[in-house]
């Protein structure tokens, strides 16, 4: 787990495949807050979960739980990405006097989205085990990210440095990709993602908590409208989005997603140039 910050605790959840570094750009624009980003289960260092007969909404809120008692925390705000997303919304509606406020960066795993080309290829069998096996090079992760609609980053130079220096390391040197694929093929198969195993949408009505929801107009999992009909379903949802973006939207724009986050959780950073 990464821990930076003073202030208000805001834990960050990720999709995947990926790990809590993908945050790093994103949280530390962030002052004003502790800001805590967790590696799921088999992502980063962790240790995998055993999917088979287990109930994965269930398991994910267990291991937020202990995060949060293992710090000693009985209420944090929320930033969740793709499956991430899905992993807040379970622990708002199992134990909501635990969160605050909650963020959604990019279309979250609800019931209905659609499954995006690069984890449509990790869904087949021996296919996806033979990707997750490969030596990761920058070329191979420009091309999934622009399967997940961030074109526009990619053509400016994206990645580079730091990022591409994590990138490399956490597909190269841990098992990441391996238990993700495991993840991945529960999940899913080619034709898209298995009914009953991402959050249900009707539980987006249950949630109280105020939900803001940034949104990349070139997510290839879910359309801009049916991110605004999930928002609206909330009693305390509101819908933002972002020409040019993708599924990971604070990549495209982190100043100003980090502004739009401070201010929803009550907080100022400087604004962006």
């Amino acid at each position: 787990m990464l821990d930076g910050g003073t202030g208000r605790p805001v834990l960050f959840v990720h999709g995947g495949p990926n790990a809590a570094t993908t945050w790093t750009g994103l949280a530390g624009r962030l002052a004003g807050f502790r800001c805590l980003a967790v590696d799921r289960p088999g992502c980063g260092l962790s240790e995998p979960l055993k999917y088979d007969g287990l109930d994965i909404g269930r398991a994910m809120v267990d291991v937020q739980t202990a995060v949060l008692d293992s710090l000693g925390f009985d209420r944090v705000d929320l930033v969740g990405s793709s499956f991430g997303g899905a992993c807040v919304l379970w622990l708002a509606q199992a134990q909501p006097d635990r969160v605050g406020r909650i963020v959604l960066e990019g279309a979250p795993a609800i019931e209905g989205m659609r499954l995006a080309m690069n984890l449509r290829t990790l869904a087949i069998g021996p296919l996806g085990r033979f990707i997750a096996r490969r030596r990761a090079s920058r070329g191979m992760l420009r091309m999934t990210f622009r399967q997940i609609g961030h074109g526009a980053l990619i053509r400016r130079g994206w990645p580079e440095g730091a990022d591409l220096g994590w990138g490399l390391a956490m597909m190269n040197d841990t098992d990441t990709m391996r238990h993700e694929v495991d993840l991945i093929q529960h999940v899913a198969t080619w034709r898209g993602f298995r009914h009953g195993l991402l959050f249900d949408p009707a539980g987006l009505a249950r949630i109280a908590a105020p939900t803001r929801w940034l949104w990349g107009e070139r997510d290839p999992f879910s359309r801009v409208e049916q991110g605004r009909r999930w928002a609206a379903s909330m009693s305390a949802g509101t819908f933002e989005s972002f020409a040019d973006a993708g599924h990971l939207p604070w990549l495209d724009h982190p100043a100003v997603h980090a502004a739009r986050i401070a201010a929803f959780l009550g907080a100022e950073v400087p604004a962006p140039a």
